[in-house]
């Protein structure tokens, strides 16, 4: 997906890559680099979807994670964050200093109002429906209009400012319904909708007030994939890829017309300053296509590569290898103790509970990236505290083993523990601390190890004590 938000502040571009959903500014739609491009979410969505648009002069963006949905407010790395309740479909609506955002629950599709930096508002249910396909949200004088695709049908919600639902009328479609595209402008409303199995592209018009006025009609004859509507100085454009793959387009009272020769799908089109603008992304790399009037500008290839590359690449490293530990732990024939491994791809943590030869509050390995470079944290039994920072721990156990007999034998117990890990000597920059009955072992990593390594420790660490 692409997701293409103009404005005389800039551009914001929103796409997904690998599971992540990620999001960009550019000064202008003839921009040839981002000004920033970051990541969002935990990269664990079964389905990642981001929105993206202005609120207060702001770059703002809703995304859909594993539960929950995101919306984020400002650039990074400032910006606010508030956790909403519901997933995917999502849709967004700024109002006053405030946001109005939908999104899916078990019981149907809500709305929950939220602002940056406070606690979202409660989530209300406006159309307790499963068979959800999209979602386009609208703000107007009256209030707001929600539009959602279902499987066979058009559902149009009228909401009060208070987001009392006012009205909700459905208009049943010919067709099942495969893709919704809705644009404002004024005082008013398109969409576009196209259907499973059937070479035509419909439009209608809401007005403010969520009544049609002019119903669902065919639009553009034949395949186009990735249909669109957006607004020119000119009134309401429908856009899609032909199967020879012209982006066409027509207004709602005109012809149709070629406006660019070649176009990738999925699309987004916009248009500013009188350019007629068509994103599309491709990994992490953006594709402009500008239309000027009548004249083609030249392409533009963008990186939009995020800046906390790194740390995503680590991650779905990190991810990859826990889960090959998983798997050798319960394949057939294990002989790796009765220890449960217990794998949080969100954490990056894999814990061991107080059985099978764990110790006491249990044993957990942990990884992370600390200035570029991979870490392991393994800790035994429970802290009770924050880690310390690694230089602050050496010097405050130092000092204590020099005073304590008592903490030079905690210490040296500790070192027989993780002998497996560290063998008999710390590395550079490692650390090893005792915190009352637990312990806590940083080592700083080149790689990440393997996951028969890892479990091979485990292994020496939980072998029980020879009689």
């Amino acid at each position: 997906m692409t997701e293409l938000a103009l404005s005389s502040r800039g551009v914001l571009v929103g796409w997904v890559h690998d599971g992540w959903s990620c999001w960009a500014r550019l000064q202008s739609h003839r921009a040839l680099e981002p000004e920033w491009s970051h990541s969002l979410g935990s990269g664990l969505a079964a389905r990642p979807t981001v929105r993206v648009g202005w609120h207060a002069g702001e770059p703002m963006a809703l995304h859909s994670d594993r539960e929950t949905s995101e919306l984020v407010f400002g650039d990074p790395p400032t910006a606010r964050r508030v956790t909403l309740p519901g997933r995917d479909p999502i849709a967004f609506a700024s109002d006053g200093d405030g946001v109005v955002a939908v999104t899916s629950g078990a019981e149907g599709l809500g709305v929950v109002r939220a602002r940056p930096g406070e606690e979202p508002g409660p989530w209300q249910v406006v159309l307790a429906r499963r068979d959800l396909k999209s979602v386009s949200l609208h703000r107007f004088f009256t209030g707001f209009v929600l539009v959602v695709g279902l499987e066979h049908a058009l559902a149009v919600v009228t909401l009060d400012p208070d987001l009392s639902v006012r009205d909700t009328v459905r208009t049943p479609l010919p067709n099942a319904l495969e893709a919704l595209h809705c644009a404002e402008a004024g005082n008013g409303l398109a969409l576009v909708l196209s259907y499973e199995g059937v070479e035509r592209v419909d439009a209608a018009r809401i007005d403010a007030t969520g009544r049609f006025r002019e119903r669902p009609h065919p639009v553009l004859r034949g395949t186009h994939q990735s249909p669109r509507v957006h607004w020119d100085e000119h009134g309401f454009r429908v856009s899609g890829r032909s199967e020879r793959g012209e982006l066409v387009s027509r207004r709602l009272d005109g012809e149709p017309q070629v406006l660019f020769e070649t176009v990738s799908v999925p699309f987004s089109i916009g248009h500013d300053y009188g350019d007629t603008v068509v994103a599309t992304t491709t990994g992490h790399t953006l594709s402009l296509q500008i239309r000027d009037g009548d004249h083609m500008v030249r392409p533009t290839t963008i990186d939009l590569t995020p800046s906390d590359a790194p740390e995503l690449a680590h991650t779905e490293a990190t991810r990859a290898l826990g889960e090959r530990w998983a798997r050798l732990r319960t394949r057939g024939g294990y002989r790796g103790g009765s220890a449960t491994m217990q794998w949080d791809p969100e954490r990056l943590e894999a814990a061991f509970p107080a059985e099978g030869g764990a110790p006491e509050g249990g044993l957990r390995f942990r990884f992370e990236l600390r200035e570029g470079r991979p870490r392991l944290v393994v800790t035994f039994g429970e802290p009770g505290e924050a880690a310390p920072e690694a230089s602050w721990a050496r010097l405050v156990g130092w000092v204590r083993r020099r005073v304590s007999a008592e903490a030079r034998e905690a210490h040296e117990r500790a070192r027989a523990l993780t002998a497996p890990i560290v063998g008999d000597a710390l590395p550079d920059g490692a650390c090893l601390e005792v915190l009352g009955e637990a312990i806590l072992l940083e080592l700083p990593l080149d790689a990440l190890p393997d996951a028969e390594t890892l479990d091979g420790w485990v292994k020496a660490i939980l072998k029980p004590p020879a009689d």
